[in-house]
């Protein structure tokens, strides 16, 4: 097992929110409190069971992705780099709910955004639901399309990334366009999440090549590859917090956090916190954003525990799907532990609440234990596959498994947006398949 190995990475994680929630800068009330700290620790043991289940219980092919798969998907690839960059200038304009292709408006709304992503975010965030889709630009047809067409869109990026150096030149220009377009659209509406996810998808990708590394004998190459990655992870992770840094404060509440009237849903911080007794006065406010960040969907788990259980029968676990389904079925999303709290002040859409808190609106608190048996099995999984039979499709799950364990603290970042939702279920599919050897062209399987 590697020093760097994601069992490691995740135990110490999520044991340093927790410490960050207990002790952190913050005055965190927590409810029901033995009911609490015991599900948190049943949680992590059960990812690291469900880690460990996945080395004795093989389900699934082992079939070695080779060059002439390769090439085939890079072929597929070079055809989704050009729909997803249309994919991207056309929802620029939807996002800032353009009517018309007003290029010189885009422009300014762009530049304007980020110059004051404070403002920005709280134009965008009031701007919601203000406008149809039929009366955005592109119209119905597009919000069809979109629809259809986020089955690919994120994972064509992630591919890009992952395949860029042996893409032709045009193929990249058009691909690093298209990542281009697509972080704009998150910094010019004051938010980090898009930019994150791009820097995250390098360093995963680049960990897995590492990890590759570590199971080889080639010394030389491993210390070139351990320092590569240990550079390039510093890099990636200064940018990302000084991003969010910036960020934070352009949203100008943070700047009041030393004041007795600052407060994150009614909780005010905590002074006397060790913390600000270890850390140099001048990331205090970092901080201070960092812990709301990271620690207030622990709050938010916390406030539900004084709430009944109340079955969401399969979509509880999405914001996007309850969004998506309210239409065709009766809306239950009242029945969400996220809508029920808001009478203790804190908001659904607003405040974090765990990702624990989203998968237990179907299946209770301790159902939630075997979600966690889960993850960590298709984490472990996925891991060998990237590794041992170098499965793109599989590399890419081990992004999303990254991806859903950051933001266990936060929310159920999986399923929050079409846009990874439906990637993610594609992306699933294409590695069960291609292990397999069973091809999407022919539903069946392909001679090796």
């Amino acid at each position: 097992m590697s020093k760097l190995s994601p069992l490691k990475i995740f135990s110490i994680y999520w044991t340093f929110t927790l410490i960050l929630y207990a002790f952190g800068p913050f005055n965190w009330v927590t409810y029901k409190p033995i009911l609490f700290w015991t599900l948190n620790i049943l949680y992590i043991v059960a990812f690291l069971g469900g880690w460990r289940f996945s080395r004795k219980v093989s389900i699934g092919g082992h079939k070695k992705w080779d060059d002439r798969d390769d090439n085939d998907l890079i072929k597929k690839l070079n055809v989704m780099i050009y729909i997803n960059l249309f994919y991207e200038i056309i929802n620029l304009f939807r996002i800032f709910l353009f009517s018309e292709f007003d290029i010189v408006g885009l422009i300014a709304r762009v530049i304007s955004g980020i110059k004051d992503m404070g403002s920005s975010y709280d134009s965008f965030q009031e701007s919601i639901g203000t406008l149809e889709g039929a009366n955005i630009l592109g119209g119905t047809f597009i919000t069809i399309f979109n629809y259809i067409w986020e089955m690919w869109a994120f994972s064509a990026i992630l591919l890009s990334i992952l395949y860029f150096t042996k893409l032709k030149f045009h193929h990249k220009v058009i691909a690093l366009c298209t990542i281009m377009l697509e972080v704009i659209s998150y910094v010019a509406r004051g938010t980090n999440i898009g930019v994150f996810r791009i820097v995250f998808a390098i360093l995963i990708f680049y960990y897995i090549k590492y990890l590759k590394l570590q199971s080889k004998k080639e010394n030389e190459k491993k210390k070139r590859s351990r320092w590569k990655l240990i550079v390039i992870f510093l890099v990636g992770v200064i940018f990302t917090v000084v991003l969010f840094d910036k960020i934070m404060k352009s949203r100008g509440g943070i700047a009041y956090w030393q004041t007795d009237w600052y407060n994150v849903g009614g909780i005010h911080i905590n002074k006397d916190s060790i913390f600000f007794k270890i850390i140099p006065s001048q990331f205090h406010q970092l901080l201070v954003s960092l812990a709301r960040y990271l620690c207030s969907g622990y709050y938010g788990m916390s406030l539900s525990l004084r709430v009944p259980w109340e079955p969401m029968f399969g979509i509880g676990h999405s914001m996007v799907l309850q969004n998506l389904l309210k239409n065709f079925i009766p809306d239950i999303s009242k029945n969400s532990y996220q809508i029920r709290i808001e009478s203790f002040g804190w908001d659904s859409y607003i405040n974090w609440h765990s990702m624990y808190c989203w998968f237990a609106n179907d299946l209770s608190y301790f159902g939630v234990i075997f979600v966690m048996l889960l993850f960590g099995y298709i984490f472990n999984k996925s891991l060998h596959d990237a590794i041992e039979l170098n499965n793109p499709y599989a590399k890419l799950i081990v992004f999303y498994m990254f991806l859903i364990g950051i933001f266990v603290p936060c929310n159920n970042q999986l399923a929050q947006s079409t846009f990874v939702l439906f990637s993610f279920f594609y992306v699933f599919i294409k590695w069960q398949m291609s292990k397999r050897g069973i091809s999407f062209r022919f539903c069946a399987k392909r001679r090796i």
